[in-house]
């Protein structure tokens, strides 16, 4: 997808943009620690659809990074990590009533076990305006590997999602936000064009394409409380 395309008509910034890039997981009334009930995620989109919020996918956040132009006042990029096979259900409908796109970072050596995507919803999703990119084949600890094993990891979950959904995947998610000070360039030298962390805070050139923060959205969370997670990150 050419950026030039995507930005043509966007509105350049006087300022260095920033906006929120945010975290998700399991997206179910239980479980684990980062899991948000189905009706909290939804009430959440629907706040950002009523406060204007454009969504971006992958290739619209790099434009935007890279040209310092955005296609609206207010951006988001919306994330979930893992590819639970919950995401579908969140997922499968979310353009059709809201107009808005999001991405799956998936493991790939999960999919089709039982607690997560099958390929077939893989698909699915993404010819439903999801985007899936990469979360690494194993979802390992990129900082304890060496630098080969590292690569292995972020180029067979890339190569996997080329071919299975016939596209040019350019970002990744680091496992569990641990990465050291050689992983940004081996994401980059494996094809990636964007990398995000579990790193507090609203994502901006600064911090490096291959190192952008995220805000993470808890359970419970008030509406208010997301208004303010998602300006102030």
């Amino acid at each position: 997808m050419n950026t030039h395309k995507i930005s043509k008509h966007w509105k350049k910034s006087d300022t260095p943009i920033k906006f929120p890039i945010l975290m998700y997981h399991s997206i179910a009334a239980t479980g684990n620690s980062l899991n948000v009930p189905i009706e909290q995620f939804e009430e959440e989109i629907s706040y950002l659809k009523s406060h204007h919020y454009y969504f971006l996918s992958p290739h619209e956040a790099y434009a935007v990074l890279k040209t310092n132009k955005k296609p609206r006042k207010n951006i988001v990029w919306i994330t979930l990590d893992d590819g639970y096979k919950n995401n579908f259900d969140a997922l499968k409908n979310l353009y059709k009533n809201y107009h808005a796109k999001a991405t799956v970072f998936d493991i790939i050596n999960g999919q089709n076990g039982a607690s997560f995507l099958s390929t077939y919803q893989l698909k699915h999703l993404k010819n439903s305006h999801i985007a899936i990119q990469n979360h690494t084949f194993h979802h390992m600890d990129l900082d304890k590997m060496t630098e080969q094993k590292q690569s292995s990891e972020m180029i067979t979950g890339k190569d996997n999602l080329d071919t299975l959904l016939h596209q040019n995947t350019i970002a990744v998610a680091y496992p569990a936000g641990h990465y050291n000070q050689f992983t940004p360039r081996l994401a980059a030298k494996s094809g990636h064009k964007l990398a995000v962390t579990t790193n507090e805070g609203l994502a901006h050139k600064d911090t490096g394409l291959l190192s952008l923060n995220r805000v993470r959205v808890n359970k419970g969370i008030s509406l208010e409380e997301f208004g303010q997670i998602i300006i102030n990150g």
